[in-house]
Formats: C-alpha cells, sequence, structure tokens
C-alpha cells in the first residue's frame, strides 16, 4: 500500500511454542521493503512491529536503530495463549496494541518512502497460527 496510507491492521495470534531463549519472535509487521524468502542480507528497512519478542509481547519499530517499547505484560508466551494485535496508522503517527491495550503513540516522521509492505512472521523455535487478520486502509482525500 502507499506509504501516505492510513490503515489498521490485525490479526489473532495464537501460540503453540515459544522457546525460552530471546531468538524467538512472532507478530504483525509493516516495512518498507521486503527481499527475496530465506535471504536476509541487506535488509535494513524502517518498520513498525508488535508481537512476541525477548521473552514478552510488546510493540518495537526501527528508524535507522531498533526501538523496543516496554511490555504489554510480564507473562512469557506460553502454548494456548491467544492475543489479537493491531498496528493503527494515521499519518505519521502509529499505534501498536495487545488485546486492545494501546501503545503510546509513536510520531515516526519520514518512517516510509513509498510503499508499505505488511505481514505475519514466526522466527526460530516459536509456533503461532494466524486467523482473523484484516487490513482495513482509509482512502478519504481531503478537500478545499
Amino acid at each position: 500500500m502507499p506509504a501516505s496510507a492510513n490503515f489498521e491492521i490485525n490479526t489473532k495470534a495464537t501460540v503453540h511454542k515459544f522457546g525460552a531463549n530471546n531468538q524467538v519472535s512472532f507478530g504483525l509487521m509493516v516495512r518498507d521493503e521486503i527481499g527475496e524468502h530465506r535471504n536476509s542480507s541487506g535488509h535494513e528497512s524502517n518498520y513498525v512491529a508488535v508481537g512476541g519478542l525477548d521473552q514478552s509481547v510488546k510493540g518495537f519499530y526501527k528508524h535507522g536503530t531498533q526501538t523496543k517499547l516496554n511490555a504489554f505484560d510480564g507473562n512469557i508466551p506460553t502454548p494456548g495463549s491467544e492475543y489479537e494485535i493491531t498496528i493503527k496508522k494515521a499519518g505519521d503517527t502509529y499505534v501498536v496494541s495487545v488485546n486492545g491495550e494501546d501503545s503510546e503513540p509513536l510520531v515516526l516522521e519520514s518512517l516510509f518512502s513509498d510503499e508499505i509492505f505488511a505481514g505475519i512472521f514466526v522466527a526460530r523455535d516459536a509456533e503461532v497460527t494466524f486467523s482473523d487478520t484484516e487490513i482495513k486502509v482509509d482512502n478519504r482525500k481531503v478537500e478545499s
């Protein structure tokens, strides 16, 4: 979708396995670049994400360098845990949420330039099923 688009993306993540190390993660992400499947070289793109990371569930983003938000709770994702995760964008403001609890607004000017790619991800020693995934794009235009 265009970088100028306002949107809300949400999905339900059901955890089946979440390894006890800091190499596992899962979630919802929007980013300005994607590459070939199974090739991670050169992917230094900016992004906004929310999901399991560092043995908790939190938001995180990269605007030059990675920034991790505070965890939504202190619980480690365990088999059977379910999370409703959302990323909302309005202008240069992003809000991530877990189970209806919003993060503080993130004002990230010029984070994306042309296109935004949205997706779900699972990394390393995690098994997660995503369902009820929805992308709502606000196509309204301001006219004078």
